[in-house]
């Protein structure tokens, strides 16, 4: 039984995968106010059907609701948190190592490191579908993707690209850096931690009462960029942290605990899901800081993903619709019908053709556009500057900083 407020046949028609209650803490009631409080689910709007077969919801049916190896994606949204820290810490650490870097270069060399390749990829992703098709409901899409502020609407938080809200959200904060270094050089970067965390909340407190407390949290209130822009200074106060040699994070182990079982409070207990996500990424920077102070020689596991985490921002870019395309098409003779063989064989026959196109179009179209940009600039800024210009910024969100900025 479902639980979380009644739904109607036109937000059916959304394909909206909702995953079924696994708490085992209070029993799915008809009325309103029981169903809000003892609804666990997710739910992700995808651009187009997907065989129940190959949804979380179907995999964790096959193999029994409590015990399931496929149980853990539940919580894979999970990776956008650390996504949010991990590129705080890449932009800032790139900034701090910059010896020549304006706020117009900062911008320049963001805008083509980003948006050329994302507005590509809108466009396919809208004509396939079908959001340019002439309608008024396609157009008011097409605007707000393009100029990324489709996350401030609930009718377009999803629409096109159900990725693509994140990469809005990613490019609001960026607008928002020079604020974060103002406060940096006054107030210590420390204290401007404290001030988005306050800010942080002060947000969420703001729309708490816009909110429809019968029905799931509303994305487009409770992922303003005031809210989440906590998460994001985590990872620049890493960054900081790490650049100028301090010491690593120190936290008694029942203290990560405790927010480990805040976390898990949080997703099971629908009245503080709404701090679930800072609650991921404070867990998210302990992780990123212990891991970045270990010393040691990277192991041949870590290097692949490295040497994958160079096309990470086409794959971010393309993975959601080539998805449900390459899975309609799919089949494989001999394959037993069992969910952890369909999920193993069927998921890796999925995941490296998406792979191999995002490694194409990063050699081709993102260091194209970065190369286009950097001559651009060269050619604009002035002859006795020009020396003192970075070299191309290679960095998308989320990976790892080139050793020149």
């Amino acid at each position: 039984m479902q639980c979380g407020g009644d739904r109607t046949a036109a937000e059916a028609e959304k394909w909206r995968i909702r995953l079924p209650d696994y708490s085992g803490s209070m029993p799915c009631e008809a009325d309103r106010s029981s169903s809000y409080f003892c609804s666990t689910s997710s739910e992700w709007s995808l651009p187009d059907p997907v065989p129940v077969e190959w949804t979380v919801s179907g995999l964790l049916e096959a193999t029994g609701r409590r015990i399931s190896p496929f149980r853990p994606l539940m919580y894979g949204w999970s990776a956008v948190a650390l996504f949010f820290v991990v590129s705080g810490f890449v932009i800032h650490l790139s900034f701090l190592n910059s010896k020549a870097s304006t706020t117009a270069q900062f911008y320049w060399r963001r805008f083509w490191r980003i948006y050329p390749s994302y507005f590509f990829a809108m466009v396919v992703a809208a004509m396939g579908s079908g959001a340019i098709a002439g309608s008024a409901d396609g157009r008011r899409e097409l605007v707000t993707h393009a100029l990324m502020v489709h996350n401030f609407f609930s009718d377009t938080f999803y629409g096109i690209n159900p990725s693509f809200w994140s990469l809005g959200l990613e490019v609001q904060r960026y607008l928002l850096y020079p604020v974060l270094l103002a406060m940096r050089r006054r107030i210590g970067i420390e204290r401007a931690l404290g001030v988005t965390l306050i800010l942080s909340l002060l947000s969420r407190i703001a729309v708490a009462p816009i909110q429809d407390w019968s029905r799931d949290p509303d994305p487009v209130l409770w992922a303003l960029p005031t809210t989440l822009w906590f998460d994001w200074t985590l990872g620049a106060w890493l960054a900081e942290r790490l650049h100028q040699q301090k010491e690593p994070l120190r936290m008694p182990r029942a203290a990560v605990w405790c927010l480990v079982l805040m976390w898990l409070i949080s997703w099971h207990f629908k009245p503080t899901s709404i701090l679930t996500f800072s609650i991921t990424s404070g867990l998210s920077a302990i992780f990123v800081d212990r891991y970045l102070r270990v010393q040691h020689r990277p192991t041949r596991l870590e290097s692949t993903f490295m040497a994958m985490g160079r096309s990470s921002y086409s794959f971010y870019l393309w993975h959601q619709p080539l998805i449900p395309l390459l899975l309609g098409g799919l089949t494989v003779p001999g394959l037993p019908d069992d969910p952890l063989a369909r999920m193993t064989v069927g998921g890796l026959l999925v995941f490296l053709p998406i792979l191999a196109w995002s490694a194409l179009l990063h050699r081709s179209l993102e260091q194209g556009f970065m190369t286009i940009g950097q001559s651009l600039l060269e050619r604009l800024s002035p002859p006795r500057s020009r020396e003192r210009l970075p070299k191309t910024d290679r960095t998308a969100p989320g990976e790892p900083p080139d050793p020149v900025v």
